[in-house]
């Protein structure tokens, strides 16, 4: 799971798992795919399953702009350090001949600072495959904020 130019992308050209450049106080648009990235149609993610994205503390106004495949809406947490954590349930199962990928779109207000800052947003996913194979993929996205 990264950060996909595209809604519902399994291309390799579309992943990323780095964003540099990002003004302090601007608005950050997000596609995190949820997806079955190997060729065999007949073991899927079962719905149900979860994606979690964990958004770093001091990102704030963090809003779901989109969602693709998931119940709705998925759920925002706020917690008292300031981070937010984002939890979308499949709708249906995933990797199927028909679905093979389900997006979370959101929106982040990156923080305003005065000097360089990097961030790491945390992707992880929870659920079972129809072989009853447990998943748990992680992946650590940097989030490079530029002080001007």
């Amino acid at each position: 799971m990264f950060i996909f130019q595209l809604v519902d992308s399994r291309n390799n050209a579309d992943m990323r798992s780095i964003r540099t450049g990002i003004t302090p106080g601007s608005t950050q648009t997000f596609n995190i795919v949820f997806a079955d990235l190997d060729s065999i149609n007949t073991t899927w993610i079962k719905s149900g399953g979860q994606l979690i994205i964990n958004v770093p503390k001091d990102w704030t106004d963090v809003q779901i702009v989109n969602n693709f495949g998931f119940t709705n809406p998925p759920s925002v947490t706020t917690f008292g350090d300031g981070s937010t954590q984002i939890i979308g349930t499949l709708s249906s199962n995933l990797g199927t001949a028909t679905n093979q990928a389900d997006t979370i779109q959101f929106s982040a207000k990156a923080p305003d600072i005065t000097y360089d800052q990097m961030y790491v947003m945390y992707v992880l996913a929870q659920g079972q495959t129809t072989n009853n194979f447990s998943i748990g993929p992680l992946s650590e996205i940097v989030l490079q904020v530029d002080a001007p």
